[in-house]
């Protein structure tokens, strides 16, 4: 389930749902502050691609891509600029 301000950020960044299903079934999930963070990292990319049989390349965007969570809801999604903090 996607929140009013999730919507709201993925017309704003251009992110769209296939690329928020991905980072929910490929993803790596790390914790901060009681919420689930999905991202993918470019490691994980380039097996996703060979997977998906598409070429790594369209899935670039992904590698800085991520989505807040907290359960099955979607709080929000955005770019990210540099690494999160582990396990807060």
């Amino acid at each position: 389930m996607l929140t009013k301000h999730a919507i709201l950020r993925m017309n704003q960044r251009g992110i769209n749902k296939y690329m928020i299903d991905l980072l929910l079934n490929y993803g790596e999930v790390e914790y901060h502050k009681g919420k689930e963070i999905y991202s993918l990292y470019q490691s994980s990319i380039k097996g996703l691609a060979s997977e998906l049989c598409i070429f790594s390349n369209s899935l670039s965007k992904l590698n800085r891509v991520y989505v807040v969570a907290k359960g099955s809801i979607i709080i929000t999604v955005a770019y990210r600029k540099h690494r999160f903090k582990r396990n807060r």
